[in-house]
């Protein structure tokens, strides 16, 4: 079966997340994606990335992820971001081959300038997104 590595860096950071939106879970570690900015969409809890030179985003990388598994992560991301090749580094590799998801160009007006953290999506966002998400692990 083919697999792939997966970099994450929004609300699928969150394990209990993943699990229900992916099916399964599989090996992890922290990594990092340079040249990327991690910034809020407008109107909601959750982020995308872009191009930006010089910055950088922190993220869990998931390994070895199956072809179902993305077939509902592709789902549950929808149109508005493009499953793209990227080089992760993580504290043991500089050069890790995954996928991430970039928010596609003519959806750049939709991102605000607020930077996306994790530590506050988990406190004041993670359960109202799981709540108003309920079901999406029968994607």
């Amino acid at each position: 079966m083919d697999t792939t590595n997966l970099f994450v860096y929004g609300t699928l950071m969150v394990s209990s997340i993943f699990v229900r939106v992916a099916g399964e879970d599989f090996p992890k570690q922290t990594g990092m994606l340079k040249d990327y900015g991690r910034f809020r969409v407008n109107g909601e809890t959750y982020p995308a990335i872009i191009p930006m030179p010089g910055d950088h985003t922190d993220g869990i990388i998931y390994f070895n992820v199956n072809r179902l598994a993305l077939q509902r992560i592709d789902a549950f991301e929808g149109d508005m971001y493009q499953r793209s090749r990227v080089v992760v580094q993580t504290s043991d590799n500089p050069r890790i081959i995954a996928h991430a998801y970039i928010l596609r160009p003519e959806y750049r007006d939709r991102l605000t300038d607020e930077r996306w953290r994790l530590e506050t999506f988990q406190k004041q966002h993670q359960q109202a997104f799981i709540d108003s998400f309920n079901g999406f692990e029968k994607i």
